[in-house]
């Protein structure tokens, strides 16, 4: 079995707006993948890891 670490760096700002930054160290070398996600104008502001916080995630680590 091999083990992999990985960093997540979530920033979410006022304006509804999330950020993520994804580092997966391999021991040999470091993949990274960013991307940003927005809240829909009908969604209440939550603070904290929100929903669309947790779909950026996924969609970044899809690629």
């Amino acid at each position: 079995m091999t083990e992999r670490k990985v960093h997540l760096h979530l920033f979410e700002d006022d304006d509804g707006t999330t950020n993520a930054h994804v580092v997966l160290d391999t021991s040999t070398t470091a993949l990274t993948g960013h991307g940003t996600a927005h809240c829909h104008p009908a969604d209440t502001n939550v603070p904290g890891v929100s929903g669309h916080a947790i779909r950026l995630t996924v969609d970044t680590g899809d690629r």
